[in-house]
């Protein structure tokens, strides 16, 4: 675990790096003038930093909002696999209270697997809390 970290990490640091150093060197280009450079640079950082904030809580708002029927249908799996049944159970009502229309068929039509196991580790939930869903056939 360490050692991936460690990879990950370095991998991220260094491309980092390599983005924000092209990003500022920009700023240092476009004048020989530092009044000029100092401006540029300062409305760049705070646009980015106003936008940022703005993507950042609506990001937030739609991932975690609570009417959400896919955040139900995560928990509900997290909570089957935890050995959480009764709360698997509950959130699965309620997401067909929310979304009477949801199935896991119409779920695999809108994301695109790669791997197609993935989705038997996430519904293994469902089926280890006895939640009836039907199960689509995937091609692998």
């Amino acid at each position: 675990m360490f050692g991936y970290l460690l990879v990950c990490s370095t991998l991220l640091f260094f491309f980092w790096g390599t983005y924000s150093m092209s990003h500022t060197a920009l700023g240092y280009e476009l004048s020989d003038d530092y009044h000029v450079r100092t401006k540029v640079i300062a409305v760049r950082h705070m646009c980015f930093s106003v936008v940022a904030s703005l993507l950042g809580g609506w990001v937030y708002w739609l991932a975690l909002r609570p009417s959400s029927d896919m955040t139900r249908f995560y928990l509900a799996c997290v909570y089957g696999k935890t050995g959480r049944y009764v709360e698997a159970r509950k959130l699965w009502a309620e997401l067909m209270e929310i979304n009477p229309a949801f199935s896991v068929q119409r779920f695999v039509d809108s994301l695109p697997y790669a791997d197609p196991s993935w989705l038997d580790g996430v519904v293994d939930g469902l089926r280890q809390a006895n939640i009836p869903f039907s199960m689509p056939a995937l091609a692998k």
